[in-house]
């Protein structure tokens, strides 16, 4: 990296602020890499230690300096957040988050493009071109080919801070080709061509980074009946995603809400050992990127405690809390859906 550069992002540092803030960079974070069917960075283990936050990437100042502060306090590595916005983004926020990351020693994991209608869903792309609803995102060769130009487009992006393009910024372990993508009563091989496509597409655009699907994790088994999560009646079929060459490493959601006549203690552990196990067939590693439950705090943190010990009992290669937050400009807590955590001393289990 050239001189200045550097002192670019050293006079951008400043513009978060939070205790325990190093305004200077780490030139020398390595990339995180599969090795193995498990991920390195450099010549040690990763373990992913995370949480989710879906805003931070397009926050005001004062809102991320928050997340990067509960960051710290919970003594994360791992950090996910939006790479999409509704409407126009300013991607000189997303230019800081990447730096300042950097700067705390973090990493991010970056979803492209959301399911949901909400921040720029599937659907709006699928409008764009004339269409209605999510599948035509990504059956239809128009919306396909525009998409992959953004993507492309967006990872050759030189950030305002580092000087880097997207592409090569080793504090992004991971770019995920959507959030929770499903294909609702399709055959679960419309998206599994298009996750083929685009994975390739991002290493093909020389991306240094890992790639991952973001999907939930539901299954497409026999036998399986009614029961949603395992029928594949959401247009998934997680094991097939899983032998996409360019897919890096596994991921699924847990929520008790996909089960809700199961304990939820009961239904984490049995969801988390069956997503890693299937990865581990694949010889890849698998995260738990999302997880959370609406419960009082003695009874959410005993769950997460015990959803956490599956995670290193089965040879899991980390999680991510959904999900942590602070407040908005005006004081009020921002996003606060039932599971969202605003302080380190109402989840010790995560922090320990």
């Amino acid at each position: 990296m050239n001189e200045a550069a550097t002192q670019k992002r050293k006079a951008g540092a400043g513009d978060f602020e939070f205790a325990g803030f190093n305004p200077y960079c780490i030139e020398d974070m390595d990339y995180v890499r599969v090795e193995d069917g498990a991920f390195r960075a450099g010549g040690a283990a990763f373990r992913v230690k995370g949480a989710n936050c879906y805003y931070l990437g397009f926050a005001s100042d004062g809102m991320a300096g928050q997340v990067f502060q509960l960051a710290a306090d919970l003594q994360l590595n791992t950090l996910r957040t939006c790479a999409f916005s509704s409407g126009e983004p300013d991607w000189t926020r997303l230019d800081k988050t990447i730096a300042a990351a950097e700067q705390q020693g973090l990493r991010l994991i970056l979803p492209l493009v959301n399911y949901w209608k909400d921040i720029l869903g599937m659907e709006a792309w699928s409008q764009r071109f004339g269409f209605a609803g999510q599948q035509p995102f990504y059956t239809e060769p128009a919306v396909r080919d525009a998409f992959r130009s953004y993507v492309t487009n967006l990872l050759s992006r030189v950030n305002t801070v580092t000087g880097r393009q997207y592409r090569d910024e080793p504090a992004v372990l991971a770019w995920e080709l959507a959030n929770e993508p499903r294909c609702e009563g399709a055959d679960p091989g419309i998206v599994l061509k298009w996750a083929a496509e685009m994975s390739a597409a991002i290493k093909a655009a020389g991306a240094q980074q890992l790639v991952s699907l973001g999907d939930e994790g539901f299954f497409r088994r026999a036998g399986a009946g009614a029961h949603a999560p395992y029928n594949g009646s959401h247009g998934l079929d997680h094991e097939a995603l899983l032998g996409i060459p360019d897919i890096d490493f596994g991921t699924c959601h847990l929520y008790p809400e996909f089960e809700p006549d199961t304990d939820p203690g009961d239904f984490g552990v049995r969801w988390i050992r069956e997503h890693i196990e299937a990865a581990q067939r694949a010889a890849k590693p698998a995260i738990v990127e999302e997880y959370g439950i609406k419960a009082d705090p003695a009874t959410r943190d005993a769950t997460f405690a015990r959803w956490l010990a599956e995670v290193d009992a089965s040879g899991g290669a980390g999680s991510l809390l959904w999900m942590i937050a602070g407040n908005n400009d005006d004081g009020s807590p921002s996003y606060n859906d039932g599971y969202t955590v605003y302080s380190a001393a109402e989840v010790p289990s995560v922090g320990a």
